[in-house]
């Protein structure tokens, strides 16, 4: 009985990476249609693995962005963050278009 607990516990913990790995993928094409951002093979200009790198930058911010607004609410700040047009781009990136 233990062992069958622990399976399934284990099967919705597989199940809900699952999911997030799914939110995770749509907000990536949500954030690609509304900033015009071409990543895939179906793309000339792009990489084929270029599509995989942005997801993971982009997953990347998207949980930097959860880590400050619960440090922002548990400080009562009143700041809140979220997805820019910079979500795809790593720090250096980043820095490198101010220049």
């Amino acid at each position: 009985m233990i062992l069958f607990v622990h399976l399934l516990l284990h099967l919705v913990t597989l199940r809900r990476s699952a999911d997030f790995l799914e939110e995770v993928e749509a907000q990536f094409g949500h954030f690609m249609a509304v900033h015009n951002r071409t990543y895939g093979p179906q793309h000339q200009q792009s990489l084929p693995d270029e599509y995989t790198r942005r997801l993971a930058i982009f997953s990347q911010s998207l949980a930097t962005i959860e880590r400050l607004n619960r440090a922002h609410e548990a400080h009562e700040s009143g700041a809140r963050f979220g997805v820019t047009q910079f979500a795809d781009l790593t720090t250096e990136e980043f820095l490198a278009k101010g220049k």
